[in-house]
């Protein structure tokens, strides 16, 4: 898990809301000397994000007295069913994580083009995204589809040990840390579809102040922008720049289109007044490889009940290469044991300026 995380063994139930602290930016001030001591002492306070605990899946496989018995007979043995559960939370978990991709308005790439056809220039351009931003220049993470991935493995830039000082990617074939970025391939990377089709204009001109809105939990903003020409509904995620701003934005979501015209909710604030009739151009279908700092996501997990007065056996476990916490319940049903593995989490985009897409 590549998001900034939140594990606790405190107990919770589905949908929950836990706060969960995250960074808080500093500013700096000027320096006045003087002969007295300031009786003030500087804010120690988080901020802090709310994570709706809305995701509760399991996974189950039963084991026959035969398999039990090879289990007892040799420790190291595992049945394929308990490895197969555990990738399936995990994967689970990545998918709704990478969902989250729709927040993300920062973007490079050209859609329906896999990245790295020739150089690494790709990896390039997403350091440069982060770094406008401001974004520190550790702990991110790019996380690619096989595609993309396949043609990292054809550059020397990934994997010529003379370049990169190491031999791990032509033996192993994992990437691992370049160019300022952990790269990571992943079959759970998301393809976006976009839905907003037509000739679309603003309707009236718009000041970049106007009409923002901040979220309380997280001090996102977004901004609502009146539209027409629209001849199909926007989805979720659609991108889209406005003519003479240079910023790129994504739909939060739209109201239902009246002949051709809709109000979008976009993010982020516009960056700069809109005049009326100005064009917006959305980007087309394209695979959203994630690039990101750890605190553009926040993930949190919270611990299940491992006591039942029934009587079923249950016991709370850590996934070593993934680090997530799952329940497991032994149950005995019809002459075979039942395990079923369950998890309860959640994760919220919380710097949405901190993360972009790379479009494939």
């Amino acid at each position: 898990m590549s998001a900034n995380r939140d594990f606790s063994s405190e107990a919770a139930e589905k949908n929950d809301v836990i706060n969960v602290p995250i960074s808080k930016a500093k500013t700096t001030s000027d320096v006045v000397p003087s002969g007295l001591r300031s009786n003030t002492l500087p804010s120690s306070s988080q901020d802090k994000v709310q994570i709706h605990l809305n995701q509760w899946k399991k996974t189950e496989f039963s084991l026959t007295d035969k398999d039990l018995v090879e289990i007892q007979k040799d420790k190291h043995f595992m049945p394929m069913d308990f490895h197969e559960a555990i990738k399936a939370e995990a994967e689970e978990v990545e998918s709704f994580v990478a969902g989250k991709y729709v927040e993300f308005y920062n973007y490079t790439g050209t859609a329906a083009t896999t990245p790295y056809g020739s150089t690494h220039a790709d990896s390039v351009n997403c350091r440069k995204v982060l770094n406008n931003n401001y974004v520190p220049k550790t702990d991110r993470t790019l996380i690619v589809d096989g595609e993309a991935g396949g043609n990292m493995l054809l550059l020397d830039t990934f994997i010529n040990a003379s370049k990169t000082n190491e031999s791990g990617v032509i033996i192993d074939g994992e990437i691992g840390p370049k160019l300022g970025f952990n790269n990571i391939e992943s079959e759970n990377v998301p393809d976006h579809i976009t839905g907003a089709a037509g000739t679309v204009l603003a309707v009236g001109a718009q000041t970049a102040a106007a009409a923002t809105v901040q979220d309380g939990s997280t001090g996102l903003s977004t901004t609502t922008l009146a539209v027409d020409g629209l001849t199909n509904q926007p989805n979720v995620g659609d991108l889209f720049t406005i003519a003479g701003n240079t910023q790129s934005y994504t739909v939060v979501s739209s109201t239902t289109i009246a002949s051709t015209a809709s109000t979008l909710t976009i993010r982020p604030e516009l960056a700069a007044d809109v005049a009326d009739n100005a064009a917006l151009t959305f980007v087309g279908d394209h695979t959203s490889n994630l690039f990101f700092h750890r605190d553009a996501i926040t993930y949190a997990e919270r611990s299940l009940a491992i006591t039942d007065p029934s009587g079923a056996m249950l016991a709370s476990m850590t996934d070593a290469e993934t680090g997530l916490s799952m329940r497991m319940e032994i149950v005995r049903v019809n002459k075979a044991t039942v395990y079923e593995i369950d998890k309860l989490y959640g994760a919220k985009v919380t710097r949405d300026y901190a993360g972009g897409r790379l479009l494939g």
